[in-house]
């Protein structure tokens, strides 16, 4: 909720308001994952992925700018459409996703070194890193670049991640068998 950080201190109703939003964006956006699981399994887990981070590409100053109207159901949407969109349907696609880069062999290890060290390191130095941009630069932009930039960096991670699957966890639309084939004989 790094997202409400230019907003920080409200009083009385507002702050009342507030904490209500930080608890139903999670629930309301965790209702979409389903869908998004469900999309997944028709389109792709990748393309599904890719079209999460371009929403979290296109999302952040939309979002910032309907959170500085300060009307509660507009921050609602904003933040609705971040978590429930962009969030949600990279958490949708994440675990088959995950899985698929890696062979049996070492899956284990690979999904957890990718998902959690990365969310460890990246997912809880996030609010610290969004907390200094603010109190640096005294505006949302640079918490908007900041989201703009860990989008881009997903979306050519996850467009690239197509060459690293192995035979027997192709996607439909990842790579050719035989590719696949050349690179379970490698691996």
């Amino acid at each position: 909720m790094g997202a409400l950080i230019p907003h920080q201190q409200p009083q009385g109703r507002r702050a009342a308001r507030a904490r209500t939003q930080c608890r139903d964006v999670p629930l309301i956006s965790a209702a979409g994952v389903p869908f998004f699981g469900s999309l997944g399994d028709r389109i792709g887990r990748r393309r599904l992925f890719m079209a999460g981070a371009v929403l979290g590409i296109l999302w952040p100053v939309p979002m910032f700018l309907l959170i500085d109207t300060r009307q509660p159901v507009l921050i609602l949407i904003a933040l609705v459409v971040c978590f429930g969109g962009a969030v949600g349907a990279a958490m949708a696609a994440q675990a088959g996703f995950l899985t698929e880069l890696f062979p049996a062999e070492i899956r284990y290890s690979g999904v957890a070194f990718a998902r959690e060290i990365s969310g460890a390191v990246l997912g809880g130095t996030a609010p610290v890193i969004a907390t200094i941009l603010y109190a640096a630069t005294g505006s949302w932009w640079s918490i908007a670049g900041l989201m703009v930039a860990n989008a881009v960096i997903t979306l050519i991670a996850v467009y690239f991640s197509k060459h690293f699957r192995t035979e027997n966890s192709l996607d439909v639309e990842s790579v050719p068998k035989n590719e696949g084939q050349r690179l379970a004989a490698t691996g």
